[in-house]
């Protein structure tokens, strides 16, 4: 919803979303300044900042006019058939995971967040159309994003990691390179023959739920 001025304390208070109200909704997930909701049907709705495409619509090229924002939800049709279960967005990017394991990723492809080998690290061009992020090995059970880093958990606990090194999040110790592509998180003294279920990032620094 967009709302200002004298309206603006309405949005403190929570509200339901209405377009979606007639439907049934599995998972919802925010981002930095976007917002997402799945439903039943494997309908993947989207609203907010799609400046880089990280809503998996297209952003316009014409000079001088940016990717605006949507203020209501809309079917992401990008996604749609591939069955997803799940999604997370960074700032800029986001990440798809569909119900046979696979991870998508769309949105600005700086630091190599996206994980993809199809798309240049170097330019700030928007990578607005969902690709399959390869490299991973076996079937991705849960997905994770910062601001710039991205992560994959698999069926057998492994742990993926890709994007911005320089503040550590990508568990590589005191190599803080990025990674453009899914790189299996390293073995240490601490994690070495755990299981990991999940992992989720703040702005700079991440946590993970994992068993011996």
């Amino acid at each position: 919803r967009r709302e200002g001025g004298k309206n603006a304390a309405h949005l403190l208070t929570p509200h339901p979303v209405l377009e979606l109200d007639h439907l049934f909704c599995t998972s919802v997930h925010a981002g930095s300044f976007s917002s997402f909701a799945i439903t039943s049907a494997h309908q993947v709705f989207g609203w907010g900042m799609n400046n880089y495409g990280q809503l998996g619509w297209e952003v316009p090229r014409e000079k001088g006019k940016a990717g605006d924002g949507f203020y209501s939800p809309r079917v992401i049709e990008s996604l749609s058939g591939k069955s997803v279960t799940s999604i997370s967005s960074g700032e800029h990017h986001s990440l798809a995971l569909t119900k046979d394991g696979q991870v998508f990723s769309f949105g600005r492809s700086t630091y190599g967040r996206l994980g993809r080998a199809d798309v240049d690290v170097n330019s700030d061009e928007p990578y607005e159309h969902p690709a399959v992020v390869k490299g991973i090995q076996g079937k991705v059970s849960s997905i994770a994003t910062g601001v710039s880093v991205s992560a994959a958990v698999t069926e057998t606990g492994q742990v993926y990691v890709w994007g911005y090194g320089e503040t550590c999040q990508l568990g590589k110790g005191a190599d803080e390179a990025d990674e453009a592509t899914p790189v299996l998180m390293r073995s240490s003294k601490n994690f070495s023959g755990n299981t990991a279920f999940q992992v989720s990032f703040g702005a700079q620094h991440a946590a993970m739920v994992a068993k011996e």
